[in-house]
């Protein structure tokens, strides 16, 4: 699988996933504190949308989540659900 991220590679500079359209960011809720989320920002030059979830303590989880993600929208679909 592309662009896997991991414990070990994890950082400031590795913490995207892109799909498609979609581009996939682990988050934090507040700075070194908080849970760990994703982002996602879906555009494909005529439609625009984004959406957060996957909210976790453990960014383990949180790695494991969007690495198991295959297409676009895996998280913006989550708005309409």
């Amino acid at each position: 699988m592309k662009n896997i991220i991991t414990m070990e590679n994890f950082g400031e500079h590795n913490r995207d996933r892109k799909i498609g359209n979609s581009l996939y960011r682990i988050c934090r809720t507040e700075d070194n504190r908080g849970k760990w989320y994703i982002h996602e920002t879906y555009n494909d030059g005529s439609e625009w949308a984004c959406n957060n979830a996957y909210y976790n303590e453990d960014l383990q989880t949180v790695i494991d989540k969007i690495n198991s993600f295959t297409k676009e929208k895996e998280v913006v679909s989550l708005r309409f659900s």
